[in-house]
């Protein structure tokens, strides 16, 4: 049995280092607590051991490793980007945030709160380890997620799932005071992805100058992954796999949700700094958009 968040405890406020709830039943021994810094090599470790299927569920992209702008966020301890850590002695075994802003998320389901018309939203997001999934340790942190998003008075959260995790809906259906309604996306299911216009395909190929330091591709190219825009609903990149002769070096494809998304990525300013470390590297670079029916 999974025991519920006390009452008295002020989610808004940073918990203090060794601080937390203690679980009962089947997550016996585990602690729930906030994300602090020193968390950073213990949830890369985490990250290693989840599938590909497990990381590509929470951030809808082949990554590598935890985003870098994500995780120095979560690891800030300050409410307005709320993270909590599910530690197992001195591992942790899952990771979940409440990141305010009014992003639309690199979500493509939103869910909205029916109190009022406060323009303050939130992103919220989810990463348990294989071996803890199933168990109800999912459940139990998005209900501490929404009894901290309450605290904070957010009136709009925002959830990217994909279909198989109709358990979420299942689960905020007990809570119709904060969500109104969460719709579900399936990356196979153009007609959810596509929300209020047709979503845009970006492809980009690059070819790379002769004798580049590989090293720098790497970390270009996770700068690139690294990114977290507003309406992006997948983000994939891959090396050439040298099937056929002359083709170029590596690709990015990345899905949005409407042309009003692919034109907030085009002039992020993160995103344009990744583009002129990249200019550097390459020859030549490639890029084209195109609706996805």
């Amino acid at each position: 049995m999974v025991t519920a968040l006390d009452a008295g405890l002020d989610m808004s406020l940073p918990a203090p280092c060794g601080g937390g709830i203690r679980e009962a039943g089947d997550l016996a021994g585990l602690l729930v607590r906030q994300a602090l810094t020193g968390d950073r090599a213990a949830l890369g470790a985490m990250f290693g051991r989840c599938s590909r299927e497990t990381t590509y569920r929470r951030f809808h992209g082949h990554v590598t490793a935890i985003p870098t702008a994500y995780l120095a966020e979560a690891l800030a301890e300050v409410p307005e980007h709320f993270a909590l850590v599910v530690a197992d002695g001195p591992g942790v075994v899952a990771l979940a945030s409440c990141r305010e802003g009014e992003s639309g998320g690199a979500a493509g389901s939103v869910a909205t709160a029916a109190r009022g018309d406060a323009p303050t939203s939130a992103e919220l997001g989810i990463l348990v380890e294989d071996g803890w999934q199933r168990r109800g340790l999912g459940g139990l942190l998005l209900r501490r997620l929404i009894e901290h998003a309450d605290s904070r008075g957010l009136s709009i959260l925002h959830a990217q799932v994909l279909e198989e995790q109709a358990w979420i809906e299942r689960l905020l259906g007990g809570v119709r005071e904060v969500f109104v309604g969460l719709s579900l996306r399936d990356p196979g299911d153009r007609a959810e992805a596509r929300g209020d216009g047709t979503m845009i395909r970006n492809v980009v190929l690059v070819k790379l100058k002769p004798g580049v330091d590989p090293v720098e591709v790497a970390a270009t190219q996770q700068d690139f992954l690294d990114l977290n825009c507003s309406g992006t609903l997948s983000y994939t990149l891959g090396d050439d796999l040298g099937l056929r002769e002359g083709n170029w070096s590596f690709a990015i494809v990345a899905d949005f949700t409407n042309a009003d998304a692919y034109r907030g990525y085009d002039v992020d300013a993160v995103h344009n700094q990744a583009r002129a470390r990249l200019a550097l590297l390459a020859t030549e670079i490639a890029r084209v958009q195109f609706e996805i029916p």
